[in-house]
């Protein structure tokens, strides 16, 4: 479980990193979107916005889940 937790940190580490070239880069192309009240300008200003909750959101839920896979392995004979 240990080399989860590590994982997950240097993930949480690359997802930071991601989310800042990611904005960085966005940045530039949502003004070529369209107009400002357009569906995908909207869509991906929101992506922008909540990007690194996202990533954080995911790497926390591989983490769980694989918290659930180990806990499990031996409960499931019964």
């Amino acid at each position: 479980m240990f080399s989860r937790y590590l994982r997950g940190g240097v993930n949480l580490v690359f997802a930071v990193l991601l989310a800042a070239i990611l904005s960085f880069v966005l940045a530039f192309f949502i003004p070529m979107m369209g107009p400002e009240d357009s569906l995908l300008r909207g869509t991906f200003e929101a992506l922008d916005n909540w990007m690194l909750f996202l990533m954080v959101g995911a790497v926390l839920a591989s983490i769980l889940a694989g918290a659930l896979v180990e806990g499990n392995v031996g409960g499931a004979r019964r």
